[in-house]
């Protein structure tokens, strides 16, 4: 919702059987996106190439939102794009970007779109941020929020709706050991259990129970973010 059009050709387009989500580049041939975004099954193509296999991170679970909502998915062939360098743990106050490709009224292809936020709080794994000039909405998941510097701090999650000015994105901090492995190491091999590439759940076992506390939003079905079990944030704000 809102923002404006940003060139970043790191940034890409997710699609899977029933959604699109955005990703970006972290090496030449991977792109970090969201966890959940792969909830559906593959599939998945990137830029309309279909990706050779993807990892989701170990400690993903799908009644934890934001949580290392993270996976990676591997091209079958470099990009020829920079990818994106990886920063660290953000301080509340500070200015980010969240980007994502969607769909507005009158446009005929999915737009790469930036939206300028303010971090608010530091939750276990989770940046929540205020809008400044619109918010994560359709086609914005796993898209990746950016510092001052233009480094991925963390990945597009959750929101309670699509015009919320609070939302929540995955943290990257504390998970580079696992990116930079998991790049190093390559796609999966089918039916590897510790991972995602073959497998036809690739977010780990469905329980029932789960449905309890899963829910969609009204503005979040679809290609948006998936809202389980949210909490409003209080906000606390750092010295000025």
């Amino acid at each position: 919702m809102g923002g404006h059009p940003i060139d970043l050709p790191a940034a890409v387009l997710v699609e899977g059987a029933e959604l699109a989500c955005t990703g970006a580049l972290v090496a030449d041939d991977v792109v970090l996106s969201a966890a959940h975004c792969l909830q559906q099954g593959g599939p998945f193509a990137v830029d309309g190439e279909e990706v050779v296999g993807w990892r989701v991170h170990p400690d993903w679970r799908v009644d934890r939102p934001g949580e290392w909502d993270l996976a990676l998915l591997y091209l079958g062939s470099g990009r020829g794009v920079l990818p994106l360098a990886l920063g660290g743990r953000p301080a509340i106050g500070d200015p980010v970007q969240h980007v994502g490709l969607g769909l507005a009224e009158g446009d005929r292809a999915p737009v790469l779109r930036a939206a300028d936020a303010e971090v608010v709080n530091l939750f276990d794994r989770v940046l929540a941020t205020e809008e400044r000039d619109g918010g994560p909405c359709y086609g914005d998941s796993g898209g990746p929020v950016l510092d001052a510097m233009g480094r991925l701090v963390a990945v597009t999650s959750f929101t309670p709706d699509c015009d919320s000015a609070l939302n929540g994105s995955a943290r990257v901090d504390g998970a580079e050991a696992w990116i930079a492995q998991a790049i190093a190491d390559g796609p999966p091999e089918p039916g590897d259990d510790d991972d995602a590439g073959g497998d036809d759940d690739p977010v780990g076992d469905d329980d029932d129970s789960a449905d309890a506390t899963t829910s969609g939003c009204a503005g979040c079905g679809g290609a948006g973010a998936l809202v389980i079990g949210f909490v409003p944030w209080r906000r606390r704000r750092r010295a000025r």
